[in-house]
């Protein structure tokens, strides 16, 4: 099987369920680095699982296992009053790196073949160098008559998704605008954002939920003259 997504998840009893949902959000900027810079461009196969899932746990530790969703799941102690006393998205992803290195230590030793453990690290090696900035360009729309270009520009981070609207002439930027942010769950975001279009000189990009624009953007107030429509 080809290995697709990549969680981290807290379990333990005393632990409320908000706080096991704001722990796997907290995570998702990590994961979905992983996922889309290392996992996406990997052509390898991992065997009888499809996703993996970090599990960190205080008490009873299991072996690492493929449950019946074809999850490899693997438990790595959790430190809870060090994760309280985290801050800011470095010491988090430090926290979160340190987790996924221990996960991919245990199934070293546990001689699972095909694991791309050389590749995740390299990953997280990767995204420490880019001080846990997970940034990507979702969307480019080249607006030739306009001699511009737009982009969506995504950040994902501990605490926030947001979309960024980016128009540029050249190599200058002559608009940005947070158009839309949430909270850090795929869930929330992917589903919503729908195409950069422009129809008579006004640039707008759909929200796919409301069935209406995020933004409309006259190019003409923002120096950008053309002939109209790049739809």
């Amino acid at each position: 099987m080809k290995l697709g997504n990549f969680y981290i998840k807290l379990e333990g009893s005393r632990f409320s369920v908000d706080q096991k949902y704001s722990f796997l959000l907290r995570s998702r900027f990590i994961c979905n680095f992983l996922e889309r810079a290392v996992l996406r461009k990997l052509d390898v196969e991992v065997g009888d699982f499809s996703q993996v899932c970090i599990v960190f746990r205080e008490s009873d530790f299991r072996e690492p296992f493929v449950n019946a969703a074809r999850i490899l799941c693997i438990d790595v102690p959790f430190d809870a009053r060090r994760h309280n006393d985290l801050s800011g998205k470095s010491e988090f992803g430090e926290f979160y790196c340190a987790g996924i290195a221990a996960a991919v230590e245990r199934l070293k030793q546990g001689h699972r073949d095909g694991f791309p453990s050389k590749q995740i690290i390299m990953g997280l090696e990767k995204l420490r160098e880019l001080g846990f900035d997970n940034s990507w360009i979702h969307q480019t729309k080249l607006l030739k008559s306009f001699g511009a270009r737009a982009d969506l520009r995504c950040e994902l981070s501990v605490d926030c998704f947001k979309l960024i609207l980016i128009v540029k002439r050249g190599e200058g930027i002559v608009f940005e605008r947070l158009i839309f942010e949430t909270e850090p769950d795929e869930n929330a975001f992917e589903y919503r954002i729908g195409n950069i279009k422009c129809v008579n000189g006004v640039l707008s990009v759909s929200d796919r939920k409301l069935n209406k624009p995020f933004v409309e953007l006259c190019l003409s107030e923002i120096g950008a003259m053309g002939s109209g429509d790049e739809s």
